[in-house]
């Protein structure tokens, strides 16, 4: 079953009504039990499978014929990783359901009328929460814990970078945490792949503009920039100053970051070593190219 993706024709014709619409495979093999939030395009639901009882995070994320390569994009940048660090994904499938937009009064129904109901459902891995929850449930993370987390995301975004990938939306809100506690990039949703030999995917801005790097920051509302590896450096510093130095509003958070794109940083205390304050420096650097690989910030924690 994993890595599969399948359609799944969800509608069919039968005498008496125009269209007799079947129940959906994700309503057949699932119990929704409940929202865990939206995500790059779609809602998610944690969701148990009636036959092997186990719990998986479902994304769906509905499409039109002209959004169907936008649609399946996040699917084939999950299905690229087979990492500990990274969301896992299991398997896929399209439900397309035919709806008669004329009245139900109408003994029948032109070609005219019809319109199709398009459905890609992602099968993931579930975690217990974001690093986000974690920040507002005040969870209070050992310096070991810490630690470990800092190494785990570097080597989750070591792992993208590997792929060509740029994430394009890396946040707190994107740091998922499994069961066991452990840290994982997620939420595909913006990422996209670097082709022909380029550097930089340059598209109108995405993304938490809190996490953006100072060269994503220009006018306007619908603004092209470039998003590069080292765009996703830079939020991930965000991401680790934040864990390093946490606040307990939004404001607080805010204002670290204000004083970190200036080059500002907080003073280092007891629970934070010289390393890691060093480290997440240079990733925060405001000229780009001095920024570390996704590599090099994984080595200087380990």
């Amino acid at each position: 079953m994993k890595g599969n993706t399948s359609t799944d024709a969800a509608s069919e014709h039968s005498p008496g009504s125009p269209f007799h619409h079947c129940i959906s495979s994700y309503s057949r093999n699932y119990i929704e039990e409940e929202s865990l939030g939206r995500g790059g395009g779609g809602k998610v639901k944690r969701c148990q499978h009636k036959l092997d009882e186990k719990h998986y995070a479902v994304k769906i994320i509905p499409y039109n014929e002209d959004k169907e390569a936008e649609a399946l994009n996040e699917l084939k940048i999950l299905s690229t990783f087979q990492h500990t660090n990274v969301v896992r994904y299991y398997y896929s499938w399209k439900e397309e359901f035919v709806v008669d937009s004329a009245s139900s009064d109408s003994a029948s129904s032109s070609s005219s009328n019809l319109a199709y109901n398009r459905t890609l459902y992602v099968a993931m891995e579930l975690c217990q929460r974001t690093l986000r929850a974690a920040f507002q449930e005040n969870r209070d993370f050992s310096p070991e814990d810490t630690e470990r987390m800092l190494k785990e995301m570097a080597e989750s975004l070591k792992c993208i970078h590997d792929k060509n990938v740029i994430h394009c939306d890396i946040a707190a809100d994107n740091i998922f945490l499994d069961f066991g506690g452990k840290a994982m990039i997620g939420d595909f949703g913006l990422a996209e792949f670097l082709k022909d030999g380029k550097s930089s995917i340059e598209c109108e801005a995405r993304g938490k503009v809190l996490y953006h790097a100072p060269e994503l920051s220009t006018e306007g509302e619908k603004r092209m920039v470039n998003f590069t590896k080292a765009t996703d450096i830079y939020a991930l510093g965000l991401v680790m100053l934040e864990l390093l130095f946490p606040s307990e509003t939004y404001m607080g958070t805010k204002n670290l970051f204000d004083e970190a794109k200036k080059d500002t940083f907080p003073e280092k205390n007891d629970k934070v070593s010289e390393l890691q304050y060093d480290t997440i420096q240079r990733m925060l650097s405001l000229n780009a190219d001095d920024r570390p690989t996704a590599l090099q910030v994984l080595n200087a924690l380990s």
